[in-house]
């Protein structure tokens, strides 16, 4: 097969500025590797392993304003708003458009809300664009403007888009022509994240109570049991409810439901003027004005829409539909007595025409992460299980440049525990002694504490706080986000705390482990009480697991590597990182060979008990 290909020279078009003159030493050869799989017409995807500290951003926007600047058409994917800002921040001043959310824009009309709000919504004459601002290709709505900046000039810069914002670009009927078609190249910021973002896209979640109002407004009759959690066994032996192919029923009931949905909505937009009025139907929701009515409504069409899509897609993989009960206040632990629960239909696989789609237009793909592996290929379609599957794939690793020394990981054999739910209680005990001794080693810094959901996180707090002083030692301030409204106030709340010789400060934080940039002196000390495991008992994971062997102890990788990766975020960092739970051996053994030579040369399995009271940083 041939791949669409140029002449390209990303060394020469890398994006000099005043504050990076020339690519560093270790990016020549991501340059040279890059340059060489663009010209290679039997390559279509490159995996580029870049750990953390190696310029990726920067590496990325030299292939894509190369690939420009030979005659294709580039689309950088950043995962996340804060990821996307790294590629505007970092490219020289009009070298890319960025097409971000509405809800980064205030509205011309009234600068106090976001385009994105309901009211600039109920009042914008640029939602959706018109014919006149289509011809023209301009517009006084900024949200809108810079959709149509990056259409005009798609040729001449790459588009920087989140998944989300790519998404809705390509569907729209008049600016999706402007991408790429055919000689495309799509390069992908944190790409092991990809599938598990393009699955939520498709799935789909409601509530029991809005399905029964629904379902009234549709001409389909109500299965009210139809979806109700059932415990069935399939040929595998798996304990889940599974749609192979499409299925009769399920069609004429998704049917009904989208129908009914969309008859719903009418009536909220009939009945606009009269807020009020719609309090018989949703008793548990205020309705105080018109931008209320019509933001439920636009919600509820969303809904029915994507539900109608979803019938389309039915009989090209597995999907998992179950109904969740309400949980009372998210705490896992208390469930409230009722019988409202959540519809969810979830795609294992993800469709091949979604991803079809989605990858239409483009000859080459780049993927960019240090912890991607052939189990994310395959969830995105992008190779296949025979002989010959990676033969239109090329991989290249690129050697860290922050000193082993710096980014340690040592695994405790000695002291630590293998942690299971029996012995949770007494591991966590052991655990707060061994942290307050790596404190008292440490003294004066700060650290963050990885555990695996929000009761770990109360029960290892309350431990820590019980051992903070004792036999003379450091004492221990714990955050925890139990003690606080959200995640970001813990977090910047940490983040400003200042610890005093005699002290050290900790983050604990349940399945934190990508997104956060402790540099500097804000993490010291990473520490794992738990093997980030994903959760075995879900339904999902388990359906993974039996579509992509693997897939299990993949994921669990990548959550060890990028939560270690926290704290060490540049050459000049460094970090004590160590692991309690001794059951990170299990999968290391089994997967570890398939690292990145960076990541594995970083491991270190300590059979001293005293090696604590030993260790040095780096900087001694």
């Amino acid at each position: 097969m041939s791949f669409k290909s140029f002449k390209t020279d990303p060394i020469k078009h890398f994006p000099r500025t005043d504050k990076v003159k020339d690519p560093l030493p270790e990016q020549y050869p991501a340059l040279i590797a890059a340059k060489e799989f663009l010209e290679n017409e039997s390559l279509s995807v490159l995996i580029n392993r870049m750990p953390t500290a190696s310029g990726k951003t920067l590496t990325s926007l030299a292939e894509a304003i190369a690939w420009h600047k030979a005659g294709g058409a580039a689309v950088l994917i950043a995962p996340t708003k804060d990821l996307q800002m790294n590629f505007k921040k970092d490219a020289p001043p009009g070298t890319i458009n960025t097409v971000m959310g509405a809800v980064e824009f205030a509205c011309a009309k009234d600068p106090t809300v976001t385009c994105g709000s309901r009211k600039a919504k109920s009042s914008c004459d640029s939602r959706p664009l018109s014919e006149s601002a289509l011809d023209s290709m301009e517009s006084n709505c900024p949200y809108q403007a810079q959709r149509l900046k990056a259409a005009t000039e798609a040729r001449m810069k790459p588009i920087c888009f989140t998944p989300h914002s790519y998404i809705a670009y390509k569907k729209h009927p008049a600016l999706g022509k402007y991408l790429p078609n055919g000689d495309g190249l799509m390069i992908i910021d944190e790409a092991h994240l990809l599938p598990a973002m393009l699955r939520s896209f498709i799935s789909l979640s409601i509530d029991s109570n809005l399905i029964d109002i629904a379902l009234n407004f549709s001409k389909g009759e109500f299965m009210s049991e139809f979806f109700k959690k059932h415990e069935a066994t399939n040929e595998e032996g798996l304990p889940i409810t599974l749609v192979r192919k499409q299925d009769e029923e399920k069609t004429i009931y998704l049917g009904a439901l989208a129908e009914g949905l969309t008859s719903l909505a009418n009536h909220i937009k009939s009945n606009i003027s009269n807020p009020q009025s719609h309090i018989r139907l949703f008793p548990r929701k205020d309705f105080v004005t018109k931008e209320d009515c019509l933001g439920l409504a636009e919600a509820i069409d969303e809904l029915s829409k994507k539900i109608s899509s979803m019938l389309n897609q039915l009989h090209e993989s597995f999907w998992i539909a179950e109904s969740k009960r309400n949980s009372f206040n998210g705490d896992e632990s208390i469930t409230e007595p009722s019988d409202d629960y959540v519809l969810t239909l979830t795609p294992t696989a993800i469709p091949k025409s979604f991803l079809n789609d989605f990858f239409s237009g483009f000859s080459k793909i780049i993927l960019m992460s240090g912890t991607i592996f052939p189990t994310h290929l395959k969830m995105l379609g992008l190779i296949d299980d025979g002989e010959s599957a990676l033969d239109h794939v090329s991989i290249f690793e690129m050697q860290s440049r922050i000193s082993v020394e710096r980014r340690k990981i040592i695994i405790d054999s000695v002291n630590g525990h293998a942690i299971n739910r029996s012995n949770l209680e007494e591991s966590f005990t052991a655990f707060a002694y061994w942290a307050q001794r790596i404190a008292n080693r440490v003294p004066g810094e700060k650290g963050m504490i990885h555990v695996s959901s929000n009761s770990q996180a109360r029960l290892l707090t309350k431990k820590l706080r019980a051992v903070s002083g004792t036999n003379r030692g450091q004492e221990l301030i714990i955050f925890n986000q139990a003690d606080f409204k959200s995640w970001k106030e813990v977090f910047e709340a940490f983040k400003a705390a200042k610890p005093q010789k005699h002290q050290n400060i900790f983050l604990v934080a349940a399945r934190r482990y990508e997104g956060i940039d402790l540099a500097d002196d804000l993490a010291r000390i990473v520490l794992f009480a738990k093997t980030p495991f994903v959760n075995k008992a879900d339904t999902m994971v388990q359906c993974l697991e039996h579509l992509y062997p693997g897939y299990y102890d993949t994921e669990t990788l990548t959550s060890l590597i990028q939560g270690c990766n926290r704290g060490t975020r540049k050459p000049t960092d460094w970090s004590l990182i160590a692991i309690f739970d001794t059951t990170v051996r299990s999968v290391l053994s089994r997967h570890g060979s398939s690292l990145p030579e960076f990541i594995q040369e970083a491991f270190e399995e300590s059979d001293s008990t005293d090696w604590i009271e030993s260790w040095r940083s780096p900087t001694y």
